[in-house]
């Protein structure tokens, strides 16, 4: 016979599993909505039908360089000395200045 400890842990256990399955079907059913153009209401939803009518990639405005990487890593340097970094090329500098002369 179960003891009420074991039928307690049965049940926290079967709560979590289910709050679990909720959420990969809320996942899976909000992925299958958006791939098949149903935008969400209100505001958010307005941006996103305007972007499909106009064509609009908005991939570019989530994904952007940063422009004044030079001064920040001179501010991370100040604060951090030693910090590593990587310049446009991928290779591992520690200050700024090495930026500053590959950017040249």
């Amino acid at each position: 016979m179960p003891s009420i400890k074991q039928d307690i842990k049965d049940h926290r256990r079967a709560k979590s599993w289910g709050r679990f399955a909720l959420g990969v079907f809320g996942l899976a059913a909000a992925l299958f909505l958006f791939t098949r153009g149903v935008t969400p209401p209100g505001v958010l939803g307005d941006v996103m039908r305007h972007n499909q009518v106009k064509a609009i990639d908005a991939t570019p405005y989530f994904y952007t360089e940063v422009e004044n990487i030079v001064e920040l890593q001179a501010g991370l340097d100040a604060w951090w000395p030693g910090s590593d970094s990587i310049n446009s090329r991928g290779n591992s500098i520690t200050d700024s200045s090495a930026i500053m002369n590959d950017m040249e």
